[in-house]
């Protein structure tokens, strides 16, 4: 869809990028470690061993990247997927 809509607009000077991100410390995050962990699962373990920088990010990050996004700095950044994940790796 980012792909479709930056062919269809950039012409037009608009520009369209999907930012992505992983584990990130909000409510929806907070309430699916409770559910898990009522199923005897342990969240960090589930989680931590799979994410490079071994921490979740923070609401504030994610934000940063709009931020960038959103000002003239970003200003030929187009048709992108922002990954904001930490780095997260399939372990097995």
């Amino acid at each position: 869809l980012t792909k479709v809509v930056a062919a269809e607009y950039g012409s037009m000077n608009i520009r369209c990028n999907a930012v992505m991100p992983g584990a990130i410390t909000t409510q929806m995050l907070r309430d699916t470690e409770d559910f898990v962990s009522g199923m005897g699962a342990n969240v960090d373990e589930l989680w931590m061993g799979r994410i490079g920088l071994q921490r979740r990010g923070s609401p504030d990050e994610v934000a940063q990247l709009i931020l960038f996004l959103a000002c003239d700095d970003s200003s030929y950044c187009h048709g992108q997927g922002y990954v904001v994940d930490g780095q997260i790796v399939d372990k097995f």
